[in-house]
């Protein structure tokens, strides 16, 4: 049974003009125009902090599990897959000591991450094990 995404031209399109989008409304976010008008606070770097926390604990299993479910004629992605699982693994550290030390009363370890988080991290753990090559645009 293959793996392999079948995308129509006009599905590519439409993947096309939605990124074009998001990258054209990228510094209309919330965060991006407190940077801008020079208003981060405190709360905003820790809730940025959270977000990042999640990812960066989870990524490098979606990394080894998308090794691990790719397909034999990628053995390339696959190595690479697995150096970028090692080389990423304690990054979460580096943001829990952050949170610790710039004050935060949040234990990441043990707060559920926001639902974009949970759903960007669920989209990794699926295109590691549907569709692993797929992980590599995710990196």
């Amino acid at each position: 049974m293959s793996t392999a995404l079948k995308i129509s031209p006009n599905s590519l399109s439409e993947f096309e003009q939605v990124i074009e989008q998001c990258i054209e409304s990228f510094p209309n976010n919330r965060l991006c125009e407190k940077i801008l008008a020079n208003q981060v606070t405190l709360k905003d770097y820790h809730e940025l902090l959270l977000r990042l926390f999640h990812q960066s604990y989870h990524g490098p299993g979606t990394f080894a599990l998308a090794g691990a479910h790719c397909p034999t004629q990628h053995n390339v992605a696959r190595e690479y897959f697995f150096h970028h699982a090692e080389e990423e693994m304690g990054h979460w550290r580096w943001i829990a000591d952050d949170l610790k030390n710039s004050k935060s009363n949040v234990d990441p370890l043990h707060s559920p991450p926001s639902p974009a988080t949970m759903a960007y991290i669920a989209v990794n753990f699926y295109y590691a094990t549907v569709f692993p090559l797929g992980r590599l645009a995710i990196a």
